[in-house]
């Protein structure tokens, strides 16, 4: 499981253990869902010859899909990726022991950076860039809040990359903001980036 060999038992369960002190911000389903996607993003743009993250950051990537939205506990504006961070960063000592890795400062900074119109600082690492681009699709993905994302396909021509997006049930405003979120993506791999129903 992808899952379990970049993120370590003990540390998995300090995240959801956080987590659950806040309601996961927008609830469990959200969080998990956001995971998922996560997961299966980084696992099939590697199939079509995106950079592979390193486990370090894939591992951020991850525990930052489970906290992502904290912030939403104290505040529900767009204010709450900031709270996200600090909160993040406040259980770090928490997070870093679960591993003996230092996690909580890029797992903060993924999820300081999930909203669209986040400014990504010039100089952050061209990998931690990736792994936002992704929870920003994968966020995107569940905007409804209903995990209606059943799974992607991904694929690659010359100039694109193209995610079809299976669906449970009607997901297409979902589909519509994972567009919204992609240009930092989109950027990044100098590639198009076309988010559509299967």
């Amino acid at each position: 499981d992808r899952l379990l060999r970049a993120v370590p038992r003990r540390l998995l369960s300090k995240a959801i253990e956080i987590g659950e002190r806040y309601g996961f911000g927008r609830g469990i389903g959200h969080a998990s869902k956001v995971l998922e996607l996560s997961i299966e993003l980084t696992a099939k743009l590697e199939e079509v010859g995106v950079p592979k993250l390193s486990k370090e950051v894939e591992r951020a990537l991850y525990v930052a899909a489970i906290l992502h939205d904290i912030g939403t506990y104290f505040d529900l504006s767009d204010e709450h990726r900031e709270y996200s961070y600090k909160m993040i960063l406040e259980h770090g000592e928490e997070l870093n022991n679960a591993c003996s890795c230092n996690i909580a400062e890029k797992a903060s900074i993924i999820a300081r950076l999930h909203g669209r119109k986040d400014l990504v600082p010039e100089d952050l690492d061209k990998e931690l860039k990736i792994a936002v681009g992704i929870i920003r699709i994968a966020d995107g993905l569940d905007y409804t809040l209903d995990q209606a994302v059943a799974g992607i396909e991904i694929s690659r021509d010359d100039s694109r990359v193209i995610a079809k997006v299976n669906c449970s049930n009607w997901c297409s405003a979902d589909i519509e903001r994972a567009s919204k979120k992609k240009k930092l993506l989109e950027e990044i791999l100098g590639l198009r980036i076309d988010v559509e129903p299967a």
